[in-house]
């Protein structure tokens, strides 16, 4: 039998394209011919999630809507808690990131070796967490000027660590990424940060917006509007669209669009905890501005709610987890959204018109019905919004959502995405 290296070049690549990360990171030490074929396979597609993380995620009432995507994983193994909390993610995307940072030190690669692997890099998946470690770490992502699809997750550091990595950031130009396709950003993205990368393309066709504002520091009163005395916090949503440019006119193209904000349930289920408002509406408005410049182009349209879980685990029995939202629904954060963005879908009017949509998945919107006298009974937001699309040929789906931890003392959120019941509704 030949040897791998030793058949045509098109024969090698289709061979190695059926390896996962781990197994081709083992065969480009053979020698320098595999390697050299073997190193753009893998910087193209980063990865640095373990195995079954995104399938866990995932809803299974939107399987049928999105193609699946072939996962590079980086781990063979999968996480190793119930809640697939990937704990490995972070330190995987620092040491990647540490690759590419604009630096002398000697666990560097020099520069241009640098702009070569990252030239390469075309699709990046990853959690970061942001430390002083890298000095610039939001101003690596610039380098990677072939990046079609990203897909950013953000944990929360410090006030002093986040303000030195956006005045870092601000501080040069940027090139901006235009080759920019997919846009999927969750948690504690900056702001300044996600301007810059919607604004350098008019071409991306999916965006997930999943974003969080800085949490609320009654230490520090000059660095935000609604600092100011209160034992506990809730997370708040951060409206990174807004501002002196309008950006949520530039995407022209499009065709999937994924929204999501953390809500309070009913008062009592919060147990005192403040909620902003401010922030709430200020999300809700820019979901409203952001549908209606979209809506000629939109294909799905998928709106998600992730309720507080009071900072504590859900019990460990399912149908516990699921009373939960069931016996505080339709609290203020659901008669915000009907005031602020529900008439931006429920507009028939010259202009208005959704000549592409396909589907409308919502999720933590609704619950679902309670007992047999309820079948056939719409659900509240699901029967409206199934009489605007539905006539239309629009699917229209509904389901009970997901759940966010966070801490008390200062809003931050500390473990998210989980759903209240193994199987959607």
């Amino acid at each position: 039998m030949p040897a791998l290296d030793s058949l045509p070049e098109e024969l090698q690549t289709h061979i190695c394209s059926f390896y996962y990360h781990h197994e081709l990171t083992v065969l480009m030490r053979v020698n320098n011919s595999l390697r050299c074929l073997i190193e753009p396979m893998l910087y193209s597609q980063v990865e640095l999630h373990s195995q079954g993380y995104h399938e866990h995620y995932r809803y299974l009432s939107e399987v049928d809507i999105i193609p699946d995507e072939r996962r590079n994983y980086c781990c063979e193994d999968p996480p190793d808690c119930e809640y697939c909390h990937d704990s490995d993610a972070t330190l995987r995307a620092s040491f990647f990131m540490k690759l590419f940072e604009d630096s002398d030190e000697s666990d560097c690669h020099p520069r241009a070796r640098r702009e070569a692997l990252a030239e390469h890099v075309q699709f990046l998946c990853l959690h970061f967490y942001v430390d002083e470690i890298i000095v610039d770490p939001l101003g690596i992502f610039a380098c990677f000027q072939n990046l079609g699809h990203l897909e950013l997750e953000m944990d929360w550091p410090t006030n002093e660590t986040w303000d030195t990595a956006v005045r870092t950031f601000m501080a040069k130009s940027r090139a901006p990424l235009d080759n920019l396709r997919t846009l999927r950003l969750c948690r504690y993205v900056p702001k300044e940060f996600v301007q810059y990368l919607c604004r350098g393309t008019t071409e991306i066709t999916d965006l997930e917006l999943a974003l969080l504002d800085r949490p609320i520091d009654r230490d520090d009163d000059a660095s935000d509007l609604e600092n100011f005395e209160h034992p506990d916090y809730t997370p708040r949503a951060l409206a990174a669209l807004s501002g002196a440019v309008d950006i949520t006119k530039q995407f022209p193209c499009l065709t999937r669009l994924r929204l999501c904000r953390p809500i309070e349930l009913r008062n009592e289920g919060l147990q005192g905890d403040l909620v902003s408002t401010v922030s709430d509406t200020a999300i809700l408005k820019e979901w409203a501005t952001l549908i209606r410049a979209t809506r000629g182009t939109l294909e799905h349209l998928i709106l998600d709610q992730h309720d507080f879980a009071e900072g504590t685990e859900p019990d460990s029995d399912s149908s516990s987890d699921r009373d939960y939202p069931v016996d505080h629904a339709y609290g203020p954060s659901y008669d915000r959204f009907v005031e602020h963005a529900l008439p931006a879908l429920l507009e028939d009017v010259p202009g208005a018109e959704w000549p592409c949509l396909k589907s409308v998945h919502l999720h933590g919107f609704d619950v679902p019905p309670q007992d047999d006298l309820d079948i056939g009974q719409p659900q509240r937001l699901l029967g409206v919004i199934g009489l605007r699309f539905e006539p239309l040929g629009v699917d229209v789906r509904s389901d009970l959502g997901r759940w966010i931890l966070y801490a008390h003392s200062d809003g931050v959120v500390r473990l998210g995405g989980s759903r209240w019941d193994s199987e959607d509704d």
